[in-house]
């Protein structure tokens, strides 16, 4: 572990509050957690600014959005409410969401924009309630979706002190610990990832990776800073508390001159709160760490970051809230200080997170280690598609799974030698590889993505396949549901994915696929419209039984029951359509369904009832011009009453 030595004379007093103590098992002693009890000094070796120059800082600057997301480089991660209020409280401006930010369909993070010094950073929180190594990970590849010119990130919030002043380390409460490389260690190690030994003797499974160059850099730089200066985070703290007042909370023990630790953090999904346990992993670890933290493990190999916590605990049976709102602050004070020590130049110069992300996954996916290859053969792989890639990660990943899909080495490389040359060809490859007795359905399962906004659950991908509009015997047969949901990932192949959401959802792979199929006949308007309408009214004109039965029996009833509607008016210059939506309407059957899954013209309800307007004024108000027509022609009453507008005029005219 990296220290800066305190000075003898910055030596700070240990206050009563913070007294030495025995913990429970009589073992080594830690300084207790107390509140504390006199008066707040921010201010220990420095002067702070004019009282004057604060009144333009009680305000933080607020800008308007910038222009792009592709503006923001830098990523700071914050856990729990409070990290996030002391992230933000460290923003000099704090910007609303950029111009023509488009948040990712998997993206469930919450995003604070703004400026540090000379970068723009978005503050991104994990999902409330959820906090663990998992977690982090999570969040950190949702904002990747989201914001792929991310360079790097700072994971800054609280941990577990391991203070063990007999052999130098003395750390206290509120002081902060960094994440520093340190031999093959990358400043993170995974404490509940270990494997056995024999003679009772454990080692360590985990292969962590370090911060990038850039943030090593900065570390270097504000390292020897400190060896001249003062800590700027009394200064930041004080700047916090101008700016917010109401964050007097966050300050909480004597002295605002915490210092600040370099070495390993032991990271873990175990919380750790027992001192018998903690000095356990601390052993088994056989490594010098100087904190315990939850989030850091899931993200080091994904994500090029630094790890920043403030000391709010020991871990130890003695864990609780005091100290959380000080470490928060203090660790945000650190990270806002760093930053200035990040040239603009050098993180334009890195590598995209994005890209450090895939350029992993590539090297660690199982469906490669599994197979057993060859060293030769992983090289070869790793040569054409690795190196060639050329910055093209999604091209990469398209060729892996073509890859993963060969069964023995010589298809292998077979397929390296004729790769495709860009990611048209690939996705073009794709299609033409679909088996013929499937492609059909596969086309009809990609339109239903391509053009519907809302995730299509997997039960109701089932029921697509189900339904056959051009194939013989047409129609929805209960016959044709795939056995197992997951087989439809065998209909389109490295096209889509499945996403275990509240339900499980079936999504195109990535964004490129829609860009792509977009071009292509089949996808366009209004050929996929046409398709997607006479598989909606199909569906509705064959599936049978009580409304209660058919909310039951057949998931995608309400679906296309709404879906169909700006389908069919995309469709319109289709007269096959027009007649398809005369028949549908003018069946009774259908009409009456219809109606009593969903009623266009009212508020949603689960079970709106019989329709309370006439064939035509449903075909005015859903903007189905040509259909309306027809049915005039077939005798269809333009004056009958009903319906919430009361005509079939008065719903024209909406």
């Amino acid at each position: 572990m990296i220290r800066l030595r305190r000075p003898p004379h910055r030596r700070r007093q240990v206050p009563i509050e913070r007294r030495l103590r025995p913990l429970a098992d009589g073992s080594d002693q830690y300084p207790a957690v107390t509140s504390p009890s006199s008066p707040v000094t921010l201010y220990s070796s420095f002067h702070p600014p004019p009282t004057a120059s604060y009144a333009s800082l009680c305000t933080m600057a607020t800008h308007n959005a910038l222009k792009s997301p592709n503006s923001y480089g830098i990523a700071w991660i914050a856990a729990l409410p409070i990290k996030r209020a002391a992230a933000e409280a460290m923003l000099d401006e704090e910007h609303a969401a950029p111009t023509g930010f488009a948040r990712h369909q998997t993206d469930a993070n919450v995003y604070t924009w703004g400026r540090v010094g000379e970068h723009n950073v978005v503050i991104a929180s994990l999902a409330s309630g959820v906090y663990r190594t998992t977690s982090a990970a999570t969040t950190a590849s949702s904002l990747l979706a989201s914001l792929p010119s991310i360079h790097l990130g700072l994971l800054v919030g609280i941990g577990g002190g391991i203070a063990r002043p007999d052999e130098g380390y003395d750390i206290r409460l509120g002081d902060v610990v960094v994440s520093q490389p340190r031999g093959t260690m990358g400043g993170v190690c995974q404490y509940d990832l270990m494997k056995a030994k024999s003679g009772d003797k454990r080692e360590r499974n985990d292969f962590l990776s370090r911060p990038p160059t850039v943030l090593l850099n900065a570390l270097t730089s504000i390292q020897a800073d400190h060896e001249r200066r003062d800590s700027k985070i009394p200064y930041f703290l004080q700047e916090m508390l101008e700016k917010n007042p109401k964050m007097g909370n966050f300050i909480q023990t004597h002295t605002a001159d915490p210092y600040i630790h370099y070495g390993t953090i032991a990271s873990g999904n175990i919380l750790v709160k027992d001192a018998a346990a903690r000095d356990w992993i601390i052993a088994d670890l056989s490594e010098d760490c100087v904190c315990f933290e939850m989030e850091a493990a899931g993200l080091m190999n994904y994500f090029p970051c630094l790890v920043i916590r403030g000391i709010c605990d020991y871990a130890d049976s003695y864990k609780n809230d005091q100290w959380q709102r000080y470490a928060s602050a203090t660790a945000a004070a650190y990270a806002k200080k760093l930053l200035a020590y990040v040239p603009v130049a050098e993180l334009q110069q890195s590598k995209r997170a994005l890209e450090v992300l895939q350029l992993a996954q590539l090297s660690q996916r199982c469906d490669f280690t599994e197979k057993s290859l060859s060293h030769d053969l992983l090289e070869n792989i790793r040569k054409k598609v690795g190196d060639e890639a050329d910055g093209m990660f999604r091209w990469a990943f398209c060729q892996l799974d073509s890859l993963a899909r060969c069964h023995h080495a010589a298809a292998m490389e077979e397929a390296l030698e004729s790769l495709p040359l860009n990611l048209n060809e690939t996705y073009w490859r794709m299609i033409a590889s679909i088996p013929t007795e499937l492609k059909n359905d596969a086309i009809h399962l990609l339109q239903f993505l391509v053009h519907f906004k809302r995730p299509l659950k997997l039960v109701k991908a089932k029921e697509v396949i189900a339904t056959q509009i051009e194939n013989k015997p047409l129609g929805f047969d209960i016959k044709r549901r795939l056995l197992c949901e997951t087989d439809v990932i065998d209909y389109c192949p490295s096209l889509v994915t499945v996403v275990h959401a509240i339900d499980t959802e079936l999504h195109l792979a990535h964004i490129p696929v829609k860009e792509y199929l977009l071009g292509e006949n089949h996808f366009k308007i209004p050929t996929a419209s046409i398709s997607i309408t006479r598989t909606c009214l199909t569906y509705l004109t064959d599936i049978d039984g009580s409304h209660r039965v058919i909310q039951r029996d057949f998931p995608m009833a309400r679906y296309v029951a709404e879906l169909w509607i700006d389908q069919a008016a995309l469709a319109q210059a289709s007269e096959d359509i027009v007649q398809v939506t005369v028949r549908f309407l003018e069946k009774e059957a259908t009409f009456q369904r219809w109606c009593r899954l969903y009623q266009v013209d009212g508020s949603w309800d689960n079970d709106p009832g019989p329709p309370r307007g006439s064939r035509l004024y449903y075909a005015y108000f859903i903007r189905l011009v040509a259909t309306a027509r027809d049915l005039i022609h077939r005798g269809a009453d333009v004056n009958a009453q009903g319906g919430y507008y009361g005509n079939a005029l008065q719903a024209a005219s909406q």
